[in-house]
């Protein structure tokens, strides 16, 4: 995919989320902001990222700022909103604290920052992931969590979905990375634009998503 294609996407998701800001009897607020929050640090990131690239300019401490670790701890953040269980709310905390820890700990002794660290990557990759399979089994589990309303007028239902596609992938991506070599480059490279493709359909649901109360309305009655 082309990078000012990709990026354009980016943008557009970002720009579609405002309108919802103004929607009447925004049930989903906190939870609005915090994707918001997400959608703006990855559309600075990324458009900074193309010009420095262009440009010959180091930006691996830039992804590794907003992509690995701001994003990440933002995520995690946004599924204690979802959940507002103050048990699981301990728990995130406890784990963010954890991978702060292990970020210090992989850039003094693994992983410069001027490289994208993509062992702290594995590792945020994984407590999204989690979270992600947390609420698919809280879906079956716990009816409650819907607030009784359908499925598809259920914003972080589509965010979740996507956010778990996305994450699959790059962690699969990320952790077998090492063994690739000169043979399967090819590879690679339809790998990274399919990475790039996901995170395109999940910053767009991410914008989008909460015009989901108001798109299936009648639906959810």
């Amino acid at each position: 995919m082309n990078q000012f294609v990709y990026i354009g996407f980016i943008w557009l998701g970002m720009l579609s989320s405002i309108p919802t800001f103004f929607m009447p009897e925004n049930a989903y607020g906190k939870q609005h902001r915090c994707i918001f929050i997400i959608l703006v640090a990855v559309v600075v990131v990324e458009s900074y990222g193309t010009y420095t690239s262009l440009n010959g300019i180091k930006n691996a401490w830039a992804y590794n700022i907003v992509f690995v670790y701001l994003e990440t701890l933002l995520f995690l953040y946004f599924f204690t909103l979802v959940f507002k269980n103050p048990k699981f709310t301990g728990i995130i905390r406890i784990l963010s604290v954890i991978f702060i820890f292990w970020g210090i700990i992989n850039t003094l002794f693994f992983q410069e920052f001027d490289l994208l660290q993509s062992y702290s990557f594995i590792f945020g990759s994984m407590l999204i992931i989690g979270c992600c399979t947390y609420f698919f089994y809280l879906l079956f589990d716990d009816e409650s969590i819907l607030k009784n309303q359908s499925l598809k007028s259920f914003p972080p239902f589509w965010i979740i979905t996507f956010t778990f596609f996305f994450y699959a992938c790059s962690f699969l991506f990320f952790a077998s990375i090492r063994l690739m070599n000169e043979s399967n480059f090819g590879l690679l490279g339809q790998i990274l634009n399919l990475i790039k493709v996901l995170g395109v359909l999940m910053y767009l649901v991410m914008g989008l998503a909460f015009y989901a109360p108001l798109a299936f309305k009648e639906t959810g009655k």
